[in-house]
């Protein structure tokens, strides 16, 4: 019996490791851009089509606050929306005009949803599906 067991336990951990990669390969190739967050908006994820409306790699983006990339006048005001952000439950959706140094301002529709833990010792995120308002000027003169 604990033979079988010990292989049930084997295959049902071979099952959630492929249901794993396969939500990991559907985030990196999403044509949307995905970021997950902190709830301090730290940026901890981002695919690839994130990266690119960023214009940088994701080892440049882990770690930088969201905040960085707002315009200064309107950091406060997007910090403050954080903070009333993880009080709700439910969707919230922003415009933003994201400040990217290497590539100018794009103006941005985001929406915001709070992600609760599912274990007791899980920290709630942030995730974030980022879409241009406008053409980015940067990609039509490339």
């Amino acid at each position: 019996e604990l033979v079988e067991r010990t292989e049930a336990l084997a295959h049902l951990r071979d099952e959630l490791e492929e249901r794993v990669h396969g939500a990991q390969q559907l985030f990196e190739l999403a044509p949307a851009c995905l970021l997950v967050t902190d709830i301090y908006g730290t940026i901890r994820d981002a695919n690839r089509a994130c990266r690119q409306l960023f214009k940088r790699d994701l080892a440049a983006l882990e770690r930088l606050p969201m905040a960085k990339f707002i315009e200064a006048e309107g950091r406060r005001n997007f910090r403050d929306e954080l903070a009333r952000l993880i009080l709700t439950d439910g969707v919230n959706d922003w415009q933003l005009l994201l400040q990217r140094p290497t590539a100018g301002p794009l103006r941005v529709s985001a929406t915001v949803r709070v992600v609760k833990p599912i274990a007791a010792n899980g920290a709630q995120r942030l995730f974030w599906s980022i879409r241009a308002l406008e053409p980015d000027a940067a990609a039509l003169h490339a």
